[in-house]
C-alpha cells in the first residue's frame, strides 16, 4: 500500500462510520417494529420455534457486528490523524498539506489558498511530505 493510499482511508474509514452507523439503525429499528405477542397467543417453549425471538438474537448481533465495525474504522482514524499531527513536530506545512488533504479532503486550489501558498509549491511540498510519513510510519503499513 502507498503512503497515499493509506492516508486517503482515513476519508473511506469516515464513510464506513456512517454506512456501519446506518445500518445498525436499520437493525434496532427492526427490533423495535416486531409484533409481540398478544393476550391470548399461544408462545413457543422453545426457542427455536420462537421466529420473533430467533430475529431478535439476529438483530442484536448485527448491531454487535455493526458496532464492532464502527470501532475498528474510528481506531484506524485515529491513528492516522495522530500519524498526521506528529508531522506538525517535523515541519508545519508538511502537517497542514496532509491534514487538508487527507483529514479534511479538501483540493490543491483550496488548499493553496488556505496557506497562502501558490498551486505549485503546494503540490510540490506534498511529495517531500509523504516521503516524510512513509519514513516515520512506513513500517505500520507498507
Amino acid at each position: 500500500m502507498t503512503t497515499k493510499q493509506y492516508l486517503s482511508n482515513y476519508r473511506k474509514y469516515m464513510s464506513d462510520i456512517i454506512f456501519y452507523e446506518t445500518l445498525k439503525e436499520e437493525a434496532i429499528y427492526n427490533v423495535a417494529s416486531l409484533k409481540s405477542p398478544q393476550l391470548g397467543d399461544k408462545i413457543q417453549k422453545s426457542p427455536e420455534n420462537d421466529p420473533v425471538g430467533n430475529l431478535v438474537i439476529e438483530y442484536e448481533r448485527d448491531v454487535a457486528r455493526y458496532n464492532i465495525e464502527i470501532l475498528s474504522c474510528k481506531a484506524k482514524m485515529i491513528l492516522i490523524s495522530n500519524q498526521i499531527d506528529k508531522m506538525r513536530e517535523i515541519n508545519e506545512d508538511f502537517y497542514k498539506i496532509l491534514s487538508y488533504r487527507y483529514k479534511i479532503g479538501m483540493d490543491w486550489q483550496d488548499i493553496s489558498k488556505k496557506m497562502y501558498l501558490g498551486l505549485s509549491t503546494v503540490t510540490h511540498l506534498h511529495s517531500p511530505a509523504l516521503r516524510k510519513f512513509e519514513e516515520l510510519f512506513g513500517e505500520n503499513y507498507i
